[in-house]
This record gives structure tokens, C-alpha cells and sequence, in this order.
């Protein structure tokens, strides 16, 4: 959570005029990943697959109150990390896009980051208005012999008596199904970023700066791969595939995994784009800080350069019987 407030202050205060389009991105994503931590916090799930039925054990704060906040911060966290997967191929999309024309208005882009909620919003809304009561997933937990969760009683349940009901199922499709064509726009954006800007008439400055935040993407899109795979993991053991008792599954994982990742992302942000890393540094000096490796910038300090007038071989130069000042 620290992380993504201070990326969200830098977005505010650090953010030029020239910069503002992608702050958008960069902001939605930030506060949607700032609402992962919380609602992950909030709750502290445990997903426990039971035939068709998914069933959730709540173990946060939500506890205290009732097991609908619970299910109702879990679909807001299922909303948050659908959204957050969903924007990567637009960023690679954008920095291919600055290369050859200017960057769209920040409104365009606010009205395309809404066009990303629609889907995660409804699906989100559906899940959370048809959930299981308790005391049905309790039965099932009877049913099934699971007597830890059902022998504490600070433990709330939640979660749906089948994953196949209509109002259930999109939200999964959409969690899931969008990752791999996600990942191949992704792919393509960013190999026709590094295809065309060697030919870009951009300045060797600009060029090394785009290629700093093309990098942290590519970092940042690789990072979901693990909490896809215990995604996976899920969906072979709920869907029943053919051998899922065999399949190692580790039920706080695919919500904790989704929870590290969110933490490290605004670390990238910061680290990679320029002028939010110029400010931390200005607040920690020596932090974050290394040496310039820009095209086109010579360090030579005053010692150096007096060292050098001093020289010898600075001054007249003689060639031949003429001399050269």
C-alpha cells in the first residue's frame, strides 16, 4: 500500500506536461493496484475448491463485521486485478503509438481506461450480488468433512455453490481468458516499438528515455506469469480437469501471489521513469541513484578540466615548423 500511495503522489506532483497522457495509465493502474492491497488485507482469503462449489475462508477484519463484506471485498479485489492485467497491452500500445504521432489528450485516455472497467465492473457486480449465503457453504464444508475452518468460529465463509451458475462464470472467463491475447498485443506493441525506433528521428535523449519505460514494462508484464500459474493451479482443481487430485494446489497462494506482485509493480514505475526517480532521490539522496549511462552527456568535473588546460599537450601545438592555438 505504501508503495502505490507514494507512486500516486509522485503521479500528482512530478508529472510534466508532456507526460500527463501516460500518467493517466500509470495512475488508473496504480489506484486500482492500491485497492488490491486493501480489499487482500481486508480479507485475507483462503480459496478452497469443493467440487463444483468454490468456497472462500475469510480470516481478516472483514470477520468482524459480516461475511457479505467479505464476499464484497473479494469481488471488488477480483474487479482490481482484472483491470490491472487488462491495461498492459495499452501501454505498449501507447509507447508504440508516441513514435510515430503525438501522445492523445489525458481525457482520451481516461475515456479508454473507463472503457477497460466496463467488462470488470459488471462481471464484478455479478458475482458479488449472487453469492452463496454462509450458511450454505458451511453445509458444504460438513458435507465435504472439512472440520478446521469449521471448528473456529472467528472464520467467516463465503463463496458460490457452483463455478458453471451464468451469474458466476463470466467473472472467471474475464479473469482468466483475457490473459493470453492480453500477453500476444503485448508482444506484438512492444516488437514494433523496438523495430521502429531505431529508425525514430527522435533524439538520442528521448530514445534512451522510452527505452528505460519499455524495459519496466516488459518486467512488469513478465511478473504476472506466477500468479498465473497458481491461477492455473485453481481452475484444474475446480473444473475437475483429468488427474486434479495429483495437481499440487496451495490455497492462500492465488490471492497472495496477486497481493506480492501489486507491491513490486510501483517499484518498477518508480525506478524506470525518470522524473518520479529524480524525486525520491532528491528526498533519499544516495537512493536509487546511479551512475548516467544517457547518450550524449559528458561528466567532467572542474578538477578535470583545469587539469587538462594545464597539460602540456593543451596549449600551442606545434606542426612541423607552424604553430596552431
Amino acid at each position: 500500500m505504501i508503495f502505490n500511495f507514494g507512486l500516486i503522489f509522485l503521479v500528482f506532483t512530478r508529472t510534466s506536461k508532456t507526460f500527463r497522457s501516460y500518467a493517466v495509465l500509470i495512475m488508473s493502474v496504480a489506484i486500482h493496484e492500491l485497492i488490491v492491497a486493501i480489499t487482500a488485507e481486508y480479507t485475507v482469503e483462503r480459496i478452497i475448491p469443493i467440487a463444483d462449489a468454490l468456497t472462500i475462508e475469510f480470516h481478516g477484519i472483514c470477520g468482524y463485521l459480516s461475511a457479505s463484506s467479505c464476499v464484497t471485498a473479494h469481488g471488488i479485489f477480483m474487479y482490481s486485478t482484472s483491470y490491472v492485467y487488462s491495461c498492459f497491452p495499452f501501454f505498449f500500445w501507447f509507447r508504440y503509438r508516441v513514435l510515430h504521432c503525438p501522445p492523445k489528450k489525458p481525457w482520451r485516455i481516461f475515456f479508454l481506461c473507463l472503457i477497460i472497467v466496463i467488462p470488470a465492473w459488471i462481471t464484478s457486480t455479478l458475482l458479488i450480488t449472487h453469492a452463496t449465503p454462509e450458511k450454505e457453504i458451511r453445509a458444504i464444508w460438513h458435507a465435504a468433512n472439512y472440520t478446521n475452518s469449521l471448528a473456529d468460529p472467528s472464520i467467516r465463509a463465503g463463496g458460490f455453490k457452483s463455478v458453471w451458475d451464468p451469474s458466476i462464470l463470466p467473472m472467471t472467463l474475464w479473469v482468466t481468458m483475457p490473459v493470453f491475447p492480453c500477453y500476444a498485443v503485448s508482444i506484438y506493441y512492444r516488437q514494433c516499438f523496438l523495430r521502429d525506433i531505431q529508425k525514430s528521428a527522435q533524439c538520442a535523449r528521448t530514445k534512451w528515455a522510452q527505452q528505460k519505460i519499455v524495459q519496466s514494462l516488459t518486467i512488469q508484464s513478465l511478473l504476472p506469469l506466477f500468479p498465473m500459474t497458481m491461477a492455473a493451479t485453481y481452475n484444474y482443481r475446480q473444473f475437475q480437469l483429468p488427474y486434479y487430485e495429483h495437481v499440487p494446489y496451495f490455497d492462500e497462494w492465488p490471492i497472495l501471489s496477486v497481493t506480492i506482485i501489486s507491491a513490486f509493480n510501483p517499484l518498477l514505475t518508480i525506478f524506470y521513469v525518470q522524473p518520479y526517480r529524480n524525486a525520491i532521490t532528491k528526498i533519499f539522496p544516495g537512493f536509487l541513484r546511479r551512475r548516467s549511462r544517457r547518450p550524449g552527456i559528458a561528466r567532467i568535473s572542474t578538477y578535470t578540466l583545469r587539469s587538462r588546460l594545464r597539460s602540456p599537450s593543451i596549449g600551442p601545438a606545434s606542426f612541423g615548423n607552424k604553430s596552431f592555438y
